[in-house]
This record gives C-alpha cells, sequence and structure tokens, in this order.
C-alpha cells in the first residue's frame, strides 16, 4: 500500500509548470533558511496543490462547487488507482455527536458513515514538535500568495495578515537566551539557520 508522499515521489518538482516553482523556498527571511526538510514539505505541498488545482481540473475563481467536487472525486480516484491505503468511508456508527454535527453538512449514509471523498482536499502537516511547522506553513503561504492566478480566493484577508503578521514576529530577535541559541543554529533539533 502506498501513501501520498509516496505518489509524490512520482513526479519532480522541477517537472512542474513554472508558475508552480518559480518561489524561492530556501529563504524563509534575509537571515534565516529552512532547513532541507521543510523546503521538501513545501515542494510535497506545492505538488499536491498543483495536482489537485490545476492537474484534476484548472481551477478558476468563479468556478461552481460541483467543479470542486467533481476534482475531489478525481483525486479520491487517483488515491484509489494508486493503492493508496485509506478508508472509503468515516464510521461514525459509535459516535453520534459527531454524526449529528457532519450530517448537517456531508452525506451521511443512515449516520453511519461519511465518504472520506468529502475530507480528501485537507492537508496536513506530520512533523516533530518544534521541527519548525509555523515557519512551513507561513512559508506555504507566501507562495500561496504569490500564486494569485489559481488559488488567492482560497485565502482569506485574514490569513495574509496572519501570515505577515507571524513574519514580522518570526524576524525579530528573541529575548530568550535559548531561543537565540536556536535561532543561531545551535540546537540540532532547530528549524532555522542563519548565513
Amino acid at each position: 500500500m502506498r501513501k501520498l508522499e509516496t505518489l509524490l515521489n512520482d513526479f519532480t518538482f522541477d517537472s512542474l509548470p513554472p508558475t508552480w516553482t518559480t518561489f524561492d523556498l530556501a529563504r524563509f527571511s534575509k537571515s534565516k533558511s529552512l532547513w532541507g526538510y521543510q523546503q521538501t514539505a513545501l515542494q510535497n505541498a506545492v505538488k499536491t496543490l498543483w495536482k489537485y488545482y490545476q492537474d484534476l481540473g484548472d481551477f478558476t475563481p468563479i468556478e461552481a462547487l460541483k467543479a470542486n467536487a467533481e476534482r475531489k472525486s478525481r483525486l479520491m480516484q487517483w488515491y484509489l488507482d494508486n493503492h493508496v491505503a485509506l478508508d472509503e468511508y468515516l464510521p461514525l456508527a459509535k459516535k453520534r455527536d459527531i454524526a449529528a454535527l457532519l450530517s448537517a453538512y456531508y452525506p451521511a449514509s443512515d449516520l453511519r458513515a461519511v465518504s472520506y471523498e468529502n475530507f480528501i482536499n485537507r492537508m496536513g502537516f506530520w512533523m516533530a514538535t518544534g521541527s519548525g511547522k509555523t515557519l512551513v506553513l507561513v512559508k506555504l503561504i507566501q507562495v500561496l500568495s504569490g500564486q494569485r492566478r489559481y488559488v488567492t480566493t482560497r485565502i482569506t484577508h485574514r490569513l495574509v495578515q496572519w501570515a505577515k503578521a507571524m513574519e514580522r514576529v518570526l524576524r525579530t530577535e528573541p529575548t530568550h537566551p535559548r531561543s537565540a541559541a536556536r535561532n543561531k543554529g545551535v540546537s540540532g533539533g532547530d528549524a532555522l539557520s542563519s548565513d
């Protein structure tokens, strides 16, 4: 059985169209760089977004909800065709509170299960505590805001403002000695390196 990460290894980041690869994924700011594993996480995120928003159906800002549903269906089929290990339905029989909540938004079969297809376009990063997930997310938001042609309408004004605020916070020099040591690359588990 495969997983999304192994599917993404089937094509390289450099094979994507230039509009998806012209971003500097290595630099977070003038004095901070992302580690290799953080850059790989960003590349995989961009490859996934390209797959969903362009390869499986070209996104347009004024598309109907049906187009997004078709794209979800194609992504689910891509998973199944490539033998990705997943349950096609999320069982809800023993979780009545959750079933009642989800059934208001997603079609459920007698409140017993909801198709995974409803949730397939979600993304998460599985990284250790302190590994720099926040930096990866802020950098991804920066990449997405530069990708206006395809996904700008998906990014709300608040999210962009939050990313800018996080960049300002992360650019300031830390006052705690342990934080200062980490930002200078002293700690082996540090998520930042300095020039």
